[in-house]
């Protein structure tokens, strides 16, 4: 690939231009985290179609909290606390160091939708399986001799079936507020 231009958005361009100043590389760092995590809570709560109450319910909080954590303006957020949350979620929670320059690509390249990741049971290691950002959802209800209903999803699922014989699919959910565009930059 050498040789080969690559072109560079004038938003990137403009916000690396300013990462050579180290107080505004941090202040950048401390708002994208604080926006990006508030805007995926929000994002998975609002497709799960759980009201705060319920998220703080399942991760054994008040409901204060959880509306302090969708905040893009709060910033105290520990490492345990967002533990309970992708418990709550049954997804995975991942804390990296990285370069600044993946962080001003991730910020600008951002979209609502990577910020709703499925839960467990609607993952998988398939290539070419789904993801979660296209927004459509297939459950495959099959029978095998002399065992219980097998119920599978590509991803998390919600609305009326409609369908015939073994498979069901499923219309695309709503999509969730756009809380990326919203809060972040």
């Amino acid at each position: 690939m050498r040789g080969m231009p690559f072109r560079i958005s004038s938003k990137l361009s403009n916000i690396w231009k300013k990462m050579s100043n180290k107080e505004y590389r941090d202040a950048f760092f401390a708002a994208d985290n604080s926006n990006t995590i508030s805007a995926q809570i929000a994002t998975m709560r609002h497709s799960r179609k759980w009201t705060q109450k319920e998220l703080a319910d399942r991760c054994g909080m008040k409901q204060p909290r959880i509306s302090s954590l969708e905040d893009p303006e709060f910033d105290n957020v520990e490492i345990a606390t967002l533990q309970r949350i992708a418990s709550a979620f049954d997804v995975a929670l991942l804390v990296s160091f990285v370069r600044f320059s993946e962080l001003a690509r991730r910020a600008t390249d951002a979209n609502h939708s990577d910020f709703n990741v499925p839960e467990f049971a609607c993952d998988s290691l398939k290539p070419n399986a789904p993801a979660a950002k296209e927004n459509h959802y297939m459950i495959s209800v099959g029978l095998a001799p002399s065992t219980a209903p097998v119920i599978r999803c590509d991803e998390s699922f919600s609305a009326v079936a409609r369908g015939d014989g073994d498979t069901l699919t499923l219309p695309p959910m709503s999509a969730a507020p756009n809380y990326a565009q919203s809060h972040l930059h």
